[in-house]
């Protein structure tokens, strides 16, 4: 906890030393998320909904927090800071941060992720979480999504083995 508040400190200190050179916009989307870096090995994809702030400095760099709606609605802050590649029609998009589902589960961790932006109103972001950067959550969202109710992890053990993967789309306006 203490790294996502220093974390999420700095994002704000960035994005207000630099509020007079910025351009700024929020985005919403949806997509899935699955339960292992390799889309073959997975077991089960969940419903994500997102909505973010986003502030593009000079635009070369972004600064980023938002929420990601697990299972369409559980919500999961997270913030990160990027870099944006060429200009329009077509933008890359690289960025890592952090995420923290803290109502649920506790389950936090690092994220990276990639976007194509296209003509600065549609982007499609595929994001993963690397298996040694998170904390197992204290829910079993293996077992919960396979039996229709919330189960608990008691030994937060591996839920989530081998980190995993989502795709969005997202609309910005």
């Amino acid at each position: 906890m203490k790294f996502l508040n220093k974390f999420l400190m700095f994002c704000l200190v960035i994005l207000f030393a630099h509020i007079s050179y910025a351009t700024d916009h929020w985005g919403w989307g949806a997509g899935f998320t699955t339960d292992s870096e390799n889309l073959h090995l997975s077991q089960f994809t969940i419903p994500l909904s997102h909505i973010y702030y986003e502030y593009s400095i000079n635009n070369n760099f972004v600064v980023s927090a938002g929420i990601f709606g697990y299972l369409g609605f559980i919500p999961v802050v997270e913030a990160n800071i990027g870099i944006l590649l060429f200009d329009n029609p077509f933008e890359i998009k690289a960025a890592i941060g952090k995420f923290s589902d803290f109502v649920l589960s506790g389950h936090d961790g690092l994220m990276i992720s990639t976007s194509v932006i296209i003509d600065s109103w549609f982007e499609i972001k595929i994001f993963g979480a690397p298996s040694a950067y998170y904390t197992q959550p204290a829910i079993s969202f293996k077992e919960s999504f396979n039996n229709g109710k919330i189960i608990k992890n008691e030994n937060h053990s591996g839920d989530i083995e081998k980190g995993y993967l989502g795709l969005l789309i997202c609309w910005r306006y």
